[in-house]
């Protein structure tokens, strides 16, 4: 079953295929039933980010262009670097430049130390754009929603998704126990999802399959505690990551920031 992520004012969407077709419709169900299929996506990291990056390639291509006739980074100006290739491509050039000209970075300090921070922010900013997460939340501080979990723990893994809800119990998960070390295996301030909450974590970076760390099967069998998953997915991208990133580009830049899950 596929579903997608509705931008309600620009109508654009975003496509995804469930990770389980009764959790999926049940999140949706209940949110359409208490009137909360509302959400808000928030990161203006990553307009800062891109608009920062563009600033600092144009900057280091007129200087380059204009004291060495070096053009390996004017084909980016007129990119749009929120596009993961074309990230790809410049993080190459980048690294290929500084393996042809190794005495450039100490040229750069010469002659403007803010020149040469801005052609290593070139790095910095491009692997930045790669790792954001998205927010997505229907509630705010004072009217946190969430729905009971009916399908217990089986729904949790520990996989790596485009979209999951977000943990936001009160207590402690399982996992979480074993990965800061608490040592008290009281049950009272441990929840494993029991609620599903109206946060989803929305990121690009490429979905895969995971099991359970070593060392906490070992942790579990030595406490008798059952081997319980940490992660919650909803869904994964059905476009590619060009198309999506374009769509949340668009729709941030604008303003289009409200949005709702359907079927």
């Amino acid at each position: 079953m596929d579903f997608k992520l509705v931008f309600t004012k620009s109508g654009d969407s975003i496509q995804l295929v469930h990770h389980n077709a009764d959790l999926v419709n049940y999140y949706i169900e209940s949110l359409n039933s208490t009137n909360k299929n509302k959400f808000k996506l928030s990161n203006n990291d990553f307009i800062n980010h891109i608009n920062n990056l563009k600033s600092c390639i144009i900057d280091i291509n007129n200087f380059f262009q204009s004291k060495f006739k070096i053009s390996i980074f004017h084909e980016f100006v007129s990119m749009e670097v929120y596009n993961q290739h074309v990230l790809n491509k410049i993080h190459r050039e980048w690294v290929k430049f500084q393996l042809e000209y190794q005495r450039m970075n100490n040229l750069l300090m010469k002659v403007d130390a803010n020149l040469l921070k801005k052609f290593r922010d070139i790095n910095d900013i491009l692997h930045d754009i790669e790792g954001i997460a998205f927010k997505i939340v229907n509630f705010d501080r004072d009217n946190i929603w969430g729905v009971k979990n009916i399908f217990g723990t089986d729904i949790l893994d520990y996989n790596k998704y485009n979209v999951r809800i977000e943990f936001h119990d009160l207590g402690r998960s399982t996992y979480d126990k074993w990965k800061f070390h608490d040592t008290n295996l009281d049950n009272f301030d441990t929840s494993d999802f029991e609620i599903l909450s109206g946060e989803l974590i929305l990121t690009t970076t490429k979905p895969f399959t995971m099991g359970p760390p070593k060392a906490y099967k070992t942790w579990c069998k030595n406490n008798n505690m059952p081997i319980i998953g940490h992660t919650l997915g909803l869904g994964n991208f059905l476009d590619p990551i060009e198309v999506v990133t374009e769509i949340l580009y668009k729709n941030l830049k604008t303003g289009c920031t409200n949005l709702k899950l359907i079927v």
